[in-house]
């Protein structure tokens, strides 16, 4: 198999492919290797899509997280814009 699946960069197109090419392996294999591997097959399958899942909660709670970064810049600044504001004032009166 001349296909590798980078550590370094998350792609997931390529770990289709590796997978799909597992498959066509196994579907070649004698039917006493196939049986066995077959189920070894079927978990694989679960624990990719199980990893998918968490990638994709993942890639959602960076994604909040973002916006709330975001949200709290804007609170900081609109915060520190007053402050420097009622400091003006408060000077100027005095």
């Amino acid at each position: 198999m001349t296909d590798n699946i980078s550590t370094s960069h998350y792609d997931p197109e390529s770990e289709r492919i590796a997978i799909q090419n597992i498959r066509s392996l196994i579907d070649a294999l004698p039917l006493e290797h196939r049986i066995s591997m077959t189920g070894a097959f079927a978990h694989l399958m679960e624990i990719w899509t199980d990893k998918n899942l968490i990638m994709k909660y993942l890639r959602d709670s960076f994604d909040h997280l973002r916006l709330d970064m975001q949200y709290m810049r804007f609170d900081l600044e609109a915060t520190r814009s007053e402050r420097d504001q009622y400091r003006q004032e408060h000077d100027s009166q005095e």
